[in-house]
């Protein structure tokens, strides 16, 4: 996976070092490893400590933390609101991914990428009030 080449992240890599992908999943690991591996700071953040626990392993992040996403406390306490650039990988769980996306935008994010699995979960999330992007696989 190469994120270099999608114009959602041309804006930001000139001045952006820093991203926070929260969901750990296949696709957020990836984006974790791509970002990483690109030369970029990375806080990976997921509910299942295993998976948190695999990132700090395979050494794809800078950081990484526990967390309910759900929750905007945490997400405060992690210090995802001060990042410019938080990626949702989030897929499997449209409510989740929608309450996550929406308080990192209440929390003044300027740019949130979310993805979502269907054209469905992409309508919904794309409406959930997130402005710069949303990444779909169909």
């Amino acid at each position: 996976m190469n994120l270099s080449s999608l114009s959602l992240f041309r804006g930001s890599q000139t001045t952006n070092k820093q991203f926070a992908v929260i969901g750990l999943g296949r696709f957020g690991r990836a984006v974790c490893a791509t970002l990483h591996n690109l030369g970029y700071e990375v806080l990976g953040t997921d509910i299942d400590e295993k998976r948190v626990s695999q990132v700090v392993t395979d050494q794809i992040t800078a950081h990484s933390v526990q967390l309910d996403s759900t929750e905007p406390s945490a997400l405060r306490e992690a210090g995802i609101f001060e990042f410019d650039t938080v990626i949702v990988a989030i897929g499997n769980y449209l409510q989740e991914s929608i309450i996550t996306t929406l308080n990192i935008k209440e929390g003044g994010v300027p740019h949130v990428v979310a993805k979502a699995s269907s054209g469905g979960s992409r309508q919904a999330v794309a409406t959930s009030g997130r402005r710069s992007g949303c990444l779909s696989r169909e």
